[in-house]
């Protein structure tokens, strides 16, 4: 099935997914089925859902799992930036030494002043890239909060912005 082709039938569903019904579907047809809802004409969306025997469940599960694999992003995230910003104050700390010795010459010490600079620079790329970074994941996870609202709206029968076009 082509990208913007709207699945209009709960068997085009099924048919994506790569599965024979709702009810015995497998976590990953259940995310492949979540990540397809965007595609599906609102009905539909709502009739499979209502085939789901433990949607909800299903649903929280899915997002249990994807909010573990968000924290172990950002933790590994902390301890790669915290070697990283260790090990330039080493440096730092190492080039700073270095220019308080008497025997250095002047152009000893513009070139470890340089240098510094150079590891100051590397610190302020390294703080945007991570700022980066952590808007990236902060989006994703606002994301995965929203199917988990939309989820739960749908199975309760609430209109939702991304099953209900144009707020009909």
């Amino acid at each position: 099935m082509s990208k913007g082709k709207k699945l209009l039938s709960e068997t085009d569903v099924l048919n994506k997914i790569g599965a024979t019904d709702f009810r015995s579907i497998n976590k990953n047809q259940l995310i492949e089925f979540v990540t397809s809802i965007p595609e599906m004409d609102k009905e539909v969306a709502i009739k499979c859902i209502e085939q789901f025997p433990e949607f909800k469940e299903q649903s929280n599960t899915i997002i249990k799992e994807l909010y573990k694999q968000y924290e172990s992003v950002t933790d590994s995230h902390k301890t790669g930036r915290a070697k990283a910003m260790n090990a330039y104050q080493s440096i730092l700390d190492d080039l700073s030494n270095e220019l308080e010795k008497s025997e250095i010459t002047k152009e000893e010490k513009q070139e470890l002043i340089t240098t510094m600079i150079e590891v100051a620079d590397r610190i302020a790329e390294l703080q945007r890239d991570s700022d980066y970074f952590l808007e990236k994941v902060l989006h994703w996870g606002s994301g995965v909060a929203m199917f988990g609202i939309a989820a739960g709206a749908a199975i309760l029968g609430v209109k939702c912005g991304f099953l209900d076009k144009g707020g009909k």
